[in-house]
């Protein structure tokens, strides 16, 4: 299984953006560069938090200065995957709501054959 995509809006300092894997190339890797500050971290602590799931979201809640951009109210974070077979497509959306003043965490997991 791989990862063909990443979405991330209103998430830390991206408040939109897409990194689109799905090369026709057959390089089977990806290399992040920038400067410091620039949201490499964001993008690998993104991928964790969403391939660990909702029981494990949650410990990422703690990361400083919370992960909504802007103290925007919502934002999400979309991985998409593909077997290597390439038979099956998933998406596995974390969403992030503040409500109250709190950040509530919502995970699920999308499958296409």
């Amino acid at each position: 299984m791989y990862i063909t995509k990443i979405e991330l809006k209103n998430i830390r300092c991206f408040e939109n953006a897409s990194i689109d894997l799905n090369t026709s190339d057959s390089i089977n890797g990806c290399v992040i560069l920038g400067d410091n500050g620039m949201g490499k971290t964001t993008i690998l602590q993104s991928i964790a938090m969403a391939l660990a799931g909702k029981s494990a979201a949650s410990l990422f809640d703690q990361i400083e200065g919370g992960w909504l951009y802007n103290e925007t109210n919502d934002g999400f974070v979309k991985i998409h995957l593909k077997t290597n077979d390439g038979s099956k497509d998933f998406v596995i959306t974390t969403e992030f709501l503040r409500e109250s003043g709190d950040v509530e965490i919502r995970s699920e997991e999308h499958t296409s054959e």
